[in-house]
């Protein structure tokens, strides 16, 4: 009789547990130009982003039944490089329709969050599209052109950021809204202080957000960092310290050995998109002002050599001061500059003081003519 009672209660107490997990939730895909490929359900509420469950696509679908620890934002991964972005809560039943050879067009049922993201991945989409056709046309562009070209590109990148500020401000979920700051795109270092103040006051809508709390402490490091510029770190008027780091054959490059010339020295990486969007205006500002005294020294925050040496003969990245030792957002002059955000340039006098920061397209054109023009004139 004691026996019977004690396996009673393991009964009770295993039904307990799994009650207290909540409901499960249920992911129904029908996937087109999918047959066999993995998906990985991943949580990416908080760092580092942990892998809840695994399928495969058999025919054109697949199905996901799970627990979540915390209501919030999910992804799911088709093989390596595509990505459909959820909000979720334990109980949703979601259903799901994608096709892999243009995965961003997705549709989601099963919560209003979820279509949400959906609809901001689709306009994402589509800037970006707009954005590569338009970059592709100014290189190819005859030089009268391309200053029209350039204009499109930058009232278009106002409009992209005033569009995400419309969404962000409308947007209900504070999660969901925090989502969108992802996509600033070049703009990101010019929109600090609204970020900052966004963050702020999402936190105080949701403070159990992980995904905000996360925002929050990305946030703060930047404004330690600020502190520290201000207080003679890095800083416009200080010495740029110096870097010495391999080319991908090897050989070591030192900045100090570019002084006696301007130098933009250049934080960037194969896998930045708007890193690779600045790159023709790099390239424009190189041909032009190479032979009167200007070099550049690009960092690279690749982790791969060869996506890194890809990009650079991709994109015509034909000076000679490639440099990365392949650690990411773990190298030691990443740390050392206080790189919390890609592309990070600065702009350096011939005796290597630091005389401009974060410019950009016309910004950068009209800061090298300045100092062209007074190095004239001496």
């Amino acid at each position: 009789m004691k026996r019977n009672g004690y396996c009673l209660l393991i009964l009770i107490l295993a039904f307990l547990a799994s009650c207290s997990k909540g409901k499960k939730i249920n992911i129904d895909g029908t996937v087109l130009n999918g047959q066999t490929i993995p998906v990985t359900f991943e949580d990416i509420n908080a760092t580092p982003l942990t892998i809840i469950d695994t399928t495969r696509i058999i025919g054109q679908t697949f199905k996901i039944e799970n627990y979540i620890k915390t209501e919030g934002l999910y992804r799911l991964s088709f093989g390596e490089d595509k990505f459909v972005y959820l909000y979720l809560k334990n109980g949703d039943n979601v259903k799901i329709n994608a096709d892999l050879n243009n995965i961003t067009d997705y549709t989601v049922s099963g919560n209003e969050e979820s279509q949400s993201i959906a609809k901001l991945m689709h306009y994402i989409s589509d800037f970006s599209k707009r954005t590569e056709q338009l970059v592709r046309a100014y290189e190819i562009a005859e030089e009268n052109v391309k200053d029209s070209i350039e204009n499109i590109l930058t009232a278009d990148d106002a409009s992209h950021i005033q569009y995400l500020k419309d969404f962000i401000a409308k947007e209900k979920n504070p999660t969901v809204a925090a989502f969108a700051i992802n996509f600033f795109g070049q703009s990101i270092q010019e929109e600090i202080p609204y970020m900052i103040e966004t963050i702020d006051k999402l936190a105080e809508k949701d403070s159990k957000s992980p995904y905000i709390k996360q925002f929050k402490e990305a946030l703060q490091v930047y404004k330690d960092a600020m502190l520290q510029e201000e207080q003679g770190g890095l800083g416009i008027g200080g010495q740029a310290p110096d870097i010495a780091l391999p080319n991908w054959n090897g050989d070591t490059l030192i900045l100090s050995q570019l002084k006696g010339k301007y130098v933009l020295l250049d934080f960037w990486a194969s896998w930045c998109r708007p890193c690779r969007d600045e790159n023709p205006n790099v390239v424009k500002v190189y041909h032009q002002y190479k032979d009167k005294g200007f070099d550049i020294f690009s960092v690279s925050l690749d982790s791969n050599e060869k996506p890194w040496k890809n990009a650079v003969e991709t994109d015509k990245l034909v000076w000679k001061n490639h440099a990365s030792d392949l650690r990411g957002w773990n190298s030691s002059v990443a740390r050392l500059y206080n790189i919390e955000s890609i592309p990070t340039t600065y702009l350096l006098d011939k005796s290597g003081k630091i005389i401009a920061k974060n410019l950009r397209g016309k910004a950068l054109e009209n800061k090298l003519a300045e100092v062209f023009s007074a190095e004239n004139t001496k």
